[in-house]
């Protein structure tokens, strides 16, 4: 008999699987570049908490595909809401309320009876903020950044997002007469790269051709439309830097959005300030009525993963109850590819933060953001 408390019990084993697994195949990753087997005692665990679930809720479960290899092929190579197509309707209500149940395939296919984790992987794993990721380049970089003052955290993030690639000579004029940690920050963020790259034409970093498919830091890159016949490649590489992939992909990417919001309120004549109090949001907009509103602008794709991101977001209730207007913000896009995108924000929004400020958070579009200071000034 399947009580509210056992479904409940459920999820929760269910959320803790998931989590297992998907570290499991990030861990089994980084094993192999180390040239070891690569056993994963995380994805094992949560393998045997799912098979123990799909047996309990789905009658076309096999148990005889439990096994490691059968789970790689017929689970982590789909997405993930396929995974869930005969389970108990009662159940799988609940699931999709989980921003798990909306990642494309876990890994990717690379021939031979291999593969490699997949975009969705990092991001999941990136926006959990997981000690099993701490190693990250862009983890490493941020631990740095926090320990600048406020001028050169500003100094130093804006140069990283409007350089993805660097002469030489740049870096070294920008490194010239600041402090040692920031040097070392810099030094920390750029890599070299060989011949055969050329400059992506929508994020300004490295894309390079892999077995036929030009490959960049964002799967988005690859999927936008533009000429590959007309790519820049990239001559003289020894005398250039770039961003280390995740750097690139979890701080300079995204922080085009925050570029992008500061750079209109310039425009417009609206005082505006990034990165406030060491980044608990990304931007102060002060007006000449004397209000004040804060941005947090957010890239991330999927609703389901922000809303639960916002959900344990201690720092930004305090930003709200400071501020005349607050705002989350996400590009244009996001929301072309997901109409009801808002919604589920706002919707988590209002439940959050009650009657008292709920008219003074909301999660809106980039142009409906500059509707509202044009409206404003």
């Amino acid at each position: 008999m399947m009580t509210k408390e056992i479904i409940e019990k459920d999820l929760i084993d269910l959320r803790k699987a998931m989590a297992l697994i998907i570290y499991g195949v990030y861990e089994k990753e980084r094993i192999k570049k180390e040239n070891k087997y690569p056993y994963s005692p995380r994805l094992k665990h949560g393998m045997d908490m799912f098979f123990r679930l799909a047996l309990k809720y789905d009658n076309s479960f096999d148990l005889r595909t439990a096994y490691e290899t059968a789970f790689i092929r017929n689970y982590a190579m789909k997405p993930v809401s396929e995974w869930f197509e005969n389970w108990n309707a009662i159940i799988l209500s609940k699931i999709k309320e989980n921003s798990y149940y909306y990642l494309d395939a876990l890994v990717e296919d690379t021939g031979s009876n291999t593969y490699h984790i997949s975009e969705a992987t990092e991001d999941y794993l990136n926006l959990l903020e997981s000690d099993l990721i701490a190693g990250l380049d862009q983890k490493i970089i941020y631990e740095k950044l926090i320990k600048l003052d406020q001028e050169d955290y500003v100094k130093v993030r804006k140069f990283i997002i409007e350089n993805p690639i660097a002469d030489l000579k740049d870096l070294r004029k920008f490194k010239m007469g600041k402090s040692d940690l920031v040097v070392e920050i810099i030094n920390s963020a750029y890599e070299g790269f060989d011949y055969g790259h050329y400059v992506c034409p929508r994020c300004g970093w490295t894309i390079k051709e892999i077995n036929g498919i030009y490959k960049c830091q964002n799967q988005d890159c690859t999927k936008s439309n533009f000429s590959f016949e007309k790519l820049e490649l990239i001559e003289e590489y020894n005398d250039k830097l770039r961003l280390k992939r995740g750097v690139m992909k979890y701080i300079a990417d995204p922080g085009k959005l925050e570029l992008e919001i500061f750079n209109y309120c310039k425009e417009k004549k609206v005082d505006c300030f990034l990165w406030p109090d060491m980044d608990s949001f990304d931007i102060l907009l002060e007006f000449k009525n004397g209000k004040k509103w804060a941005v947090d602008a957010k890239a991330v794709k999927q609703p389901e993963a922000l809303r639960e991101s916002i959900a344990n977001d201690y720092i930004f209730p305090e930003v709200v109850k400071n501020h005349d207007k607050s705002f989350y913000v996400i590009p244009d896009s996001y929301y072309d590819e997901r109409k009801d995108y808002l919604t589920v924000i706002n919707r988590t929004l209002n439940i959050l933060y009650g009657e008292n400020y709920s008219e003074r958070v909301e999660c809106i579009r980039l142009k409906d953001l500059k509707s509202l200071i044009r409206k404003e000034i």
